[in-house]
């Protein structure tokens, strides 16, 4: 996923990404702000180590559209045991709410590395191109919400997924 992968020095992360599923191969041009660094973990990632904040690109397919996002595409690809915050189990208490647009409030509770509950909250993004869903995820401790929810959602807002101008690469 990180082919094209780059943050330039305002934090705007961006990458050409490829459409899944039946119509794959699509190139679209993702993008956001920033004002963590780009985590080189092998994804579309960025945070700062020494904060529970993160912002990160989830990647699924879908054949109904999504619109609204369901829970249940969350759950199996966002909050499963696979999933970015499964690594421990997965994700439990999982609340979704739609903002406006393409844009979700959530919370929910996952398991630290010593299996301590811990409680999140943050926002996702969404766009839909040929039946792929490209999510933003960005959240951090419940208890550090109040502080933090001005960046993380500016970071959400800032999200773009659109396909990119066919060439004759592209076609």
């Amino acid at each position: 996923m990180d082919q094209l992968l780059d943050q330039d020095e305002s934090g705007l992360v961006s990458a050409e990404l490829v459409t899944l599923g039946e119509q794959n191969g699509k190139p679209v041009l993702v993008s956001f702000q920033s004002p963590w660094p780009l985590f080189l973990s092998g994804g579309m990632e960025c945070r700062d180590l020494r904060n529970p904040e993160s912002a990160f690109v989830q990647v699924t397919t879908t054949t109904n559209g999504e619109k609204p996002l369901s829970k249940d595409l969350l759950m199996e690809s966002v909050f499963s045991s696979s999933g970015k915050f499964g690594a421990y189990g997965s994700p439990y208490d999982i609340k979704l709410k739609r903002v406006e647009g393409g844009l979700y409030a959530v919370s929910f509770t996952t398991l630290t590395p010593g299996i301590r509950e811990s409680e999140r909250k943050g926002y996702i993004s969404v766009f839909n191109i040929d039946n792929t869903v490209f999510m933003l995820v960005t959240s951090t401790l419940a208890n550090r919400w109040k502080t933090q929810e001005p960046t993380l959602r500016q970071v959400a807002e800032s999200f773009r997924a659109t396909l990119a101008p066919q060439t004759s690469f592209t076609k």
